[in-house]
């Protein structure tokens, strides 16, 4: 049976890294983050509807997702744990640490979004029947690196759960409920001419801790482009003896 994460335990780490993927995004985008060094855990999200999961049905709803995310997390030993989510994987993650959160759980200690306008933000439509040349497009205009869906037979694969994750993501409305107590770090890319600055600020509301915004190079895809450095500072640091 294929596990909920793509990674493994790693002996004597001290946190834990979960890594949700964009919409249509499988866990393989975050391959190459998964040998973090010593004391970082990382766990790369396998949404249901693609790749390893190709067999469970795609969730309607972030939330419906959120859910999934939730109970896989706590099948696992606990771990101090941070969530880092990219566009619509930001939202998964905030809705899951809000179910944690929700159930006696643990939150996490601290959250991570990367290009994704805050909770409360309107989200554009998607049309339901949209060809799926135009749909190519669109994701070549996002940034995506769409090389692979000229085979039929992969868009025939991918296609399908790019169209359930965009649908849910312009459903996605906020339930009322309190803020999160854990820090929130907003990244956005320089060249992200679809994100609304205000809408990034507007995650403040969303804590009652510190809320950082930082812009970083590149486009809407820019996450990729500054592992290493994300992964420097998200590795926890050695204690000093007294």
């Amino acid at each position: 049976m294929t596990g909920p994460f793509l990674g493994k335990g790693r002996p004597g780490a001290s946190t834990r890294l979960f890594l949700l993927p964009h919409a249509g995004g499988s866990a393989a985008v975050f391959r190459d983050w998964l040998d973090a060094g010593a004391g970082l855990e990382v766990r790369a999200v396998r949404y249901p509807g693609r790749a390893e999961r190709l067999a469970d049905p795609p969730p309607e709803s972030v939330q419906e997702l959120a859910d999934d995310v939730a109970v896989a997390i706590t099948s696992l030993p606990r771990l101090p744990y941070v969530l880092l989510g990219h566009s619509m994987g930001a939202l998964v993650a905030f809705e899951t640490a809000r179910a944690l959160v929700r159930r006696g759980h643990p939150g996490p200690e601290s959250l991570v979004v990367a290009g994704c306008a805050a909770p409360r933000s309107p989200r554009p439509p998607f049309p339901d029947h949209l060809p799926d040349d135009d749909l190519v497009s669109l994701l070549r205009k996002e940034g995506a690196d769409v090389r692979a869906l000229a085979d039929p037979e992969m868009r025939e694969l991918v296609l399908p759960a790019v169209r359930a994750d965009l649908a849910a993501t312009a459903r996605y409305r906020m339930a009322p409920g309190p803020p999160l107590d854990c820090p929130i770090t907003v990244l956005s890319g320089v060249d992200d001419r679809g994100l609304d600055p205000a809408r990034l600020r507007d995650w403040r509301a969303h804590t009652t801790a510190r809320c950082d915004l930082r812009q970083l190079a590149g486009g809407h895809h820019f996450l990729h482009e500054h592992r290493d450095a994300l992964l420097g500072e998200l590795r926890p640091r050695p204690t000093t003896p007294v």
